[in-house]
């Protein structure tokens, strides 16, 4: 509580700084080791690859199994994977489970008797599969046993029930593929996106993509061509 009121008054305080570099500075030393303390947590919590940080009252279903790639944007209230019920027998309630039965006591405890369901994990708790660079969205919600692809977007508010292919901007519920992200054509005639798809941008070390023309995303796609050696399944 008290990391969190701290990083709160830092925020607010760093509104009245009007240089943005110090503005910057401050926040690097006020509130990025809040921060970055939460997300190192998740990381080690949530299969979380170098980079990825998801904001408040992040939910997984499934921790153990469900995997988050590199530089992903989770934000706050986002939930991957609702547990399931039985939805073939005489009630979807999990006092009929014996997976759920430890959660059911008093007059809901029906022990171990011969008419209890045995709903296996990989029904109740499918693992979800998130690519690199993929940004969910405010209190979006993605179903059991979705993957997500390398660069896709997810609009605030959505449910996403069937898999996002890459670099594809979807919303709504259920979620929608709404365009592609990076569509415009390099000089060779394929789709930026592809390319960027093609070279693992998030494979190389942070301290060569840290130097990329960020806006620029030919010159970056140039860039990491030529440097191609340095990504990690490229090392000897």
């Amino acid at each position: 509580m008290k990391n969190y009121l701290v990083k709160k008054v830092a925020m607010m305080l760093s509104w009245s700084i009007k240089d943005p570099k110090k503005r910057r500075v401050f926040r690097a030393k006020f509130i990025a080791k809040h921060t970055e303390n939460r997300y190192r947590l998740y990381q080690k919590r949530y299969n979380m690859g170098y980079g990825s940080y998801a904001g408040k009252d992040f939910y997984v279903a499934n921790p153990r199994h469900t995997v988050i790639g590199k530089y992903c944007s989770i934000a706050n209230y986002v939930c991957l994977g609702l547990t399931q019920h039985p939805t073939e027998t005489l009630t979807s309630h999990g006092f009929i489970c014996h997976e759920y039965s430890p959660f059911f006591q008093g007059d809901l405890d029906i022990g171990e008797q011969d008419n209890v369901v045995h709903f296996p994990d990989e029904q109740l708790r499918k693992p979800i599969t998130i690519g690199n660079d993929v940004w969910i969205g405010y209190r979006s919600i993605i179903m059991d046993g979705v993957k997500i692809g390398d660069g896709a977007i997810v609009a605030a508010g959505s449910v996403v029930t069937h898999d996002v292919a890459p670099y594809s901007i979807v919303g709504g519920v259920p979620a929608k593929e709404i365009k592609k992200r990076l569509n415009k054509k390099t000089g060779g005639g394929v789709p930026q996106w592809e390319k960027l798809l093609e070279l693992a941008w998030w494979d190389y070390p942070f301290d060569f993509i840290k130097t990329l023309p960020f806006a620029d995303v030919d010159k970056c796609i140039e860039l990491l061509e030529k440097n191609i050696h340095l990504r990690e399944d490229k090392k000897e």
